[in-house]
C-alpha cells in the first residue's frame, strides 16, 4: 500500500473493516475446531450473545445470519399482518424483510435534520389496516423514539426499529435497542462492528425473542416439530468468534470515526453547499457513516461531488438515491424531504483506523467540487 491507497489498489475505499485480534481470533478459532461445534446454537455464539447484553445493555438478543433476517423474524416473531408505515428513505432490505413477510408497506416522509422517519407524516398514514410502524435508524441516528412511541400507543401499533446501522449508540445515555418492541441490527462487514456478515433481533418481550430463536431454527421446538414459517437464519460459530473479538474494540472503532468525522466537520463548515449529518446532543453516536448532504439552492450536487471524488481514486455511496416504491410499497402521500435527501446525499471515506491525512484530502476535494 502506498499514499492514500489503503484498500491495496491505489484507492480510498468507502470503509475498511476492523480485523480481530490475531491473538483472540486464533484461541477462539482454535477452541471451535477442537469442539467439533460449528454452528446450532453454539458456545461461541451464547457468549457473543451474552457479551451484547452485558456490554452494550441489550435485552433478549437473539443473534441471526444478518441484519435482513433480524428484521424478517422479528416482524415474523411479532405476528405482524396487514399494512406497515415504514419510510421512504432507506435501504431496500426494509422493504425486502416486510415483503417476505407478506406484509405492504406504507411509505411516509421523514424529517430533515436526521432523515429518520417523521412521527407527523406516519401518524397521519394509521388506517384500520395499519398493524405496526417500523422507523429506521437512518445512518445510526436514532428515529425520535418518544414522538414514534405516542404515536404507535395512541393507535395500538407494534413499534419495530430498523436499527441496522446503530449498533453501540445510545439516546440520553439508554441503548437505542431498548425501544419499541423490537430492533433488529446488523453486523455486517460495513458496520460500526462486524460479524463479517450476521445480524441480531433486541426486544422487551421475552416471548418474542424466544420465537426468534425457534424461527432462525427452521422453526424447531422443543418437541422437535417445525413451524410452518421456520427458516434457517443462524449466525455459525466463526461468524459470533469474529462478534466476540470485536465487541472489544467497539468503543475504539467509534472514537475513532468520531476524530475523523469531527475533520470533516471543521474542514467543511463554512461550504454552504456542505451539510454534515451529525448526531444530537442527547445521543451518543457511533459514527456509523459520514453523511454530506449537498445541494447549492437547488440544485443537488451528490452526483457532481461522487463523480469528482471516483475521478481522484476515492469511493463514496450514493446511498437510497434511488426511490424502491416498485418493491410492493405504497406511497399515499407526497415525500419531499425523502425526495430531496435522495437527491442530495454523499457517504464519504470513515472507518476507525483511516488516517487524517486522508480525511483531509477527502474534505479538501469535496470543498473542491462542491465550490
Amino acid at each position: 500500500m502506498s499514499g492514500d491507497g489503503l484498500d491495496g489498489s491505489g484507492r480510498i475505499p468507502l470503509v475498511l473493516p476492523r480485523a480481530p485480534s490475531s491473538g483472540e481470533w486464533s484461541a477462539l478459532v482454535e477452541g471451535i475446531w477442537a469442539s467439533g461445534r460449528l454452528t446450532n446454537d453454539g458456545p461461541v455464539l451464547r457468549r457473543f450473545e451474552a457479551a451484547l447484553h452485558k456490554d452494550l445493555g441489550w435485552d433478549n438478543v437473539a443473534a441471526t445470519s444478518s441484519g435482513t433476517m433480524a428484521l424478517q423474524l422479528a416482524c415474523r416473531a411479532l405476528q405482524l399482518d396487514g399494512e406497515v408505515i415504514t419510510s421512504a428513505f432507506t435501504f431496500p432490505a426494509t422493504l425486502q424483510a416486510l415483503r417476505w413477510n407478506g406484509l405492504v408497506p406504507v411509505l411516509a416522509d421523514v424529517e430533515p435534520r436526521w432523515l429518520t422517519l417523521d412521527p407527523a407524516s406516519a401518524a397521519a398514514l394509521v388506517t384500520p389496516r395499519t398493524c405496526a410502524i417500523v422507523a429506521v435508524h437512518t445512518f445510526g441516528h436514532p428515529a425520535d423514539v418518544a414522538a414514534l412511541q405516542s404515536v404507535a400507543s395512541r393507535y395500538g401499533l407494534a413499534l419495530v426499529y430498523d436499527a441496522a446501522p446503530a449498533v453501540g449508540v445510545r439516546v440520553d445515555g439508554v441503548p437505542v435497542t431498548a425501544f419499541g418492541d423490537a430492533s433488529a441490527v446488523s453486523f455486517h462487514a460495513t458496520k460500526v462492528m462486524h460479524t463479517v456478515e450476521g445480524g441480531a433481533v433486541c426486544t422487551p418481550h421475552d416471548d418474542a425473542a424466544e420465537a426468534v430463536r425457534r424461527l432462525r431454527n427452521f422453526g424447531l421446538g422443543e418437541s422437535g416439530g417445525a413451524e410452518e414459517y421456520g427458516t434457517n437464519a443462524k449466525m455459525n460459530e466463526l461468524q459470533a468468534a469474529v462478534g466476540l473479538s470485536l465487541l472489544r474494540t467497539l468503543d475504539a472503532e467509534v472514537a475513532g470515526r468520531a476524530q475523523a468525522a469531527a475533520v470533516y466537520r471543521e474542514l467543511l463548515k463554512d461550504m454552504s453547499s456542505v451539510r454534515l449529518l451529525w448526531p444530537a446532543d442527547t445521543v451518543s453516536g457511533n459514527h456509523a457513516y459520514a453523511v454530506a448532504r449537498l445541494r447549492a439552492g437547488t440544485t443537488a450536487l451528490a452526483d457532481k461531488v461522487s463523480v469528482f471524488l471516483d475521478h481522484h481514486g476515492v469511493d463514496s455511496r450514493r446511498y437510497f438515491s434511488h426511490r424502491y416504491r416498485s418493491q410492493g410499497a405504497i406511497c399515499p402521500n407526497p415525500t419531499p424531504v425523502a425526495d430531496a435527501a435522495a437527491e442530495d446525499v454523499l457517504c464519504l471515506p470513515l472507518w476507525g483506523d483511516i488516517p487524517l491525512a486522508t480525511v483531509e484530502r477527502v474534505g479538501g476535494l469535496v470543498a473542491e467540487a462542491a465550490a
